[in-house]
């Protein structure tokens, strides 16, 4: 009958949500590969738990029949639910990762570029503690990071993982704000970094770095 027709739609609904999440899965490129194949031999095994749920709507003669399966399904929607949450964090937490790694080559950078100066005798003191500050926010964000990765990964196993979910939030939230003062720090030291190597430039007719100012740090901005 009707209920049926729409149980039976509610259960394509779930499957067609998994096997996406579960070729998503296969596509973060972060994730190790023996995480990737438990991930995506646990969705499996959902969706054949939701075939044979539809094979019981087919089967099912009265609305209690129809009434038991809805509560099956019901669970089914949560763990649906659990592996989404768990993708959208992994990906969030993958993209965060990708601007860490951007901005600690931004330092390197700048580092090798205050030896040069310094080489040339340039007092570079108050870049370095504006450097420095930035590298503490850096370090700090690649922690909060690592934590917010390792609690998304728990989320799958967790018996409540919506408590679960809210925490890899708060701390994928915390390394954010690192990452943002990082940043802040960085735009403030590039202008001062090319400011000591224009007058660098002035002062020595052979200048004795290479005398390429460094990039702005926009590129790694999220």
């Amino acid at each position: 009958g009707k209920s049926q027709e729409m149980t039976k739609k509610m259960i394509e609904r779930m499957k067609k949500e998994l096997e996406k999440i579960r070729e998503k899965t296969k596509s973060v490129d972060d994730m190790e590969e023996a995480d990737k194949n438990q991930v995506v031999s646990a969705i499996d095994a959902e969706i054949l738990k939701l075939e044979s749920l539809k094979e019981k709507v087919d089967q099912a003669q009265t609305k209690s029949d129809i009434k038991a399966i809805t509560q099956e399904l019901r669970s089914e929607l949560k763990i649906v639910k659990k592996y989404s949450k768990h993708y959208l964090g992994r990906l969030l937490v993958h993209r965060m990762g990708n601007v860490i790694a951007k901005l600690e080559i931004r330092v390197q950078r700048i580092e090798m570029k205050i030896t040069e100066l310094k080489t040339a005798g340039i007092d570079t003191s108050a870049v370095e503690v504006m450097v420095s500050e930035a590298k503490t926010n850096i370090s700090n964000a690649r922690a909060k990071y690592q934590e917010a990765k390792d609690k998304y990964k728990e989320v799958l196993t967790a018996s409540d993982f919506e408590a679960t979910v809210k925490s890899a939030n708060v701390l994928a939230r915390e390394a954010n704000k690192y990452i943002i003062s990082a940043h802040k720090a960085l735009q403030r030291v590039i202008p001062t970094v090319n400011k000591l190597i224009e007058a660098q430039k002035k002062s020595t007719t052979g200048s004795t770095g290479s005398g390429d100012t460094v990039a702005s740090p926009d590129e790694t901005s999220q």
